[in-house]
């Protein structure tokens, strides 16, 4: 994901995010177009009474992420360098990145916000 010379700015962009963030972990939102595609980092940070909060860093995609959200929850396997889906309904700490349920997926291409 975004290896190429021709992503070198997105990519740029998603990593000054990342280090620009306080939170200690991360999230990337991908798609399935029929191979994965980048779509935006998250961070992952906890909130009041252990609820743990997702909100976009840097990229498109819904301002806040739920778990109602998610049709696939992926961890990535840096052996095979490819992102594997995981066998559970919830967020965790293996998860690395997810893909969203279609309906949940529709934002405009100028808007973080989903249409929703």
């Amino acid at each position: 994901l975004l290896v190429s010379e021709a992503d070198r700015k997105r990519r740029e962009a998603a990593v000054a995010a990342i280090e620009a963030s306080a939170a200690d972990r991360f999230l990337v939102l991908l798609s399935r177009d029929p191979n994965l595609k980048f779509r935006g980092v998250y961070a992952v940070g906890a909130e009041e009474g252990g609820a743990e909060k997702v909100t976009l860093l840097h990229g498109m995609g819904p301002q806040d992420l739920e778990g109602t959200m998610v049709r696939e929850f992926l961890r990535y396997d840096s052996g095979s360098k490819a992102f594997k889906e995981l066998s559970t309904k919830q967020l965790g700490f293996t998860t690395d990145g997810v893909i969203l349920h279609p309906t949940a997926a529709k934002w405009s291409a100028g808007s973080k916000r989903r249409l929703l």
